[in-house]
């Protein structure tokens, strides 16, 4: 007799069967095989397949291409060439920056030159125009317009001309030196200056050494006595004793004998 009071239990057997036997479904079904290797080429083929086909269909859409017609007879990598040659009617493509490029303004004509010749006389002087220098005879290639040239020559003063040069002429020079430079040395103590006057002339000898023709002037000596002798074919061979004093002009004036 059961108790009133006490908790059904309740028996539960060991489950010793797997799930699918439990069922009543076959082993041989209910666990999938691995695929087999061809079908897994098989599949990467056709995806391989398909994407190649869409690469075709995205070229043919481009622009400028024109797709190749299945019935010409071509082999399919002929018409899909990568390398294939850009008809002859496309246009011209530029490349991006050309519209970038600056534009080089030609160059300014520069000044028109002329050619200046200079000669001189004596030659070998020194010839200056502007910021040139030559020695004459000499020639400048110059800009038109107006020049100043100097010349210097030693033992002459400076010349100086002003040229007004015209576009490509050729103008030629000449500077003629004529103011010489008179250096007025100073005389050494020992010497001294002799001036005689006669009348009529007579020609001036000392020691039977010719000095001079009378009159003359300023004639540099050494300080000492000389006897001076002075003839005239007019007139009788006269002479004179004189004294040249260092440093002074001893001076001598008289007519000479009938």
């Amino acid at each position: 007799m059961a108790n009133p009071g006490a908790i059904p239990t309740l028996a539960v057997a060991p489950l010793t069967t797997y799930p699918h036997q439990a069922l009543g479904v076959d082993s041989t079904l209910a666990v999938p095989k691995p695929p087999s290797r061809g079908a897994v080429l098989a599949v990467l083929g056709a995806v391989t397949l398909l994407t190649f086909v869409l690469a075709l269909a995205s070229r043919a859409c481009s622009p400028g291409v024109v797709p190749a017609s299945p019935l010409d007879g071509r082999p399919l990598d002929a018409l899909v060439s990568i390398d294939a040659p850009v008809p002859v009617d496309a246009p011209a493509v530029e490349p991006i920056d050309a519209a970038f490029q600056p534009t080089i303004p030609p160059d300014a004509p520069g000044p028109a030159t002329t050619l200046l010749e200079v000669q001189t006389r004596p030659e070998g002087a020194s010839i200056k125009v502007g910021d040139q220098m030559r020695r004459s005879p000499a020639r400048f290639a110059l800009p038109a317009g107006h020049h100043t040239v100097i010349a210097e020559l030693p033992g002459y003063e400076p010349e100086r001309r002003e040229v007004d040069l015209l576009a490509t002429e050729h103008l030629t020079q000449e500077i003629q030196f004529t103011k010489k430079i008179v250096v007025n040395r100073p005389v050494p103590v020992t010497m001294g200056r002799l001036t005689i006057r006669t009348t009529p002339y007579s020609e001036v000898f000392t020691g039977g050494r010719k000095i001079g023709e009378a009159p003359f002037a300023d004639l540099v000596m050494l300080a000492g006595s000389y006897t001076l002798t002075f003839k005239n074919p007019t007139r009788p061979t006269t002479t004179k004793r004189v004294t040249i004093t260092a440093g002074k002009t001893t001076k001598l004036s008289f007519a000479l004998p009938l």
